[in-house]
């Protein structure tokens, strides 16, 4: 990455649970907050140089 990223973090649902800017120097997002029980699905877009990436995960 050599730019700065916006990136937003929803739920399976569509609901944002979370967005920001990744930067170069520090470009990872904290997930502990999601779900601590059971295994759910979330969906995170990243958005640079117009433009946007999606991946789907599952935090156990």
């Amino acid at each position: 990455m050599d730019e700065p990223a916006s990136f937003r973090l929803l739920n399976i649902q569509g609901m944002e649970l979370r967005s920001g800017t990744l930067r170069p120097e520090f470009s990872s997002i904290d997930v502990q907050m999601l779900a601590p029980a059971t295994p759910a699905m979330y969906i995170l877009y990243v958005q640079q140089a117009g433009t946007e990436y999606s991946v789907r995960f599952v935090k156990q």
